[in-house]
């Protein structure tokens, strides 16, 4: 994976989470389309409850719950 490196422990631990995301929709749209910018943007944006995550991580909390 091209930028992988970008994510390993020493290069990304001065960066806060919601730069590491910010890197993360960048690499992700040449594969995605540009146009889903937006929509990625939404997907990684906070909830707004204090420790609600990210609009997918109900969905890998259930799927980490029910993973043999």
């Amino acid at each position: 994976m091209n930028g992988q490196e970008d994510f390993y422990d020493i290069p990304s631990s001065n960066r806060t989470p919601t730069e590491t995301r910010a890197k993360l929709i960048e690499l992700a749209l040449p594969i995605v389309g540009a146009d889903k910018k937006d929509i990625l943007n939404d997907l990684l944006a906070h909830k707004t409850t204090p420790n609600g995550g990210i609009a997918v991580t109900d969905e890998l909390k259930y799927t980490s719950v029910f993973d043999p």
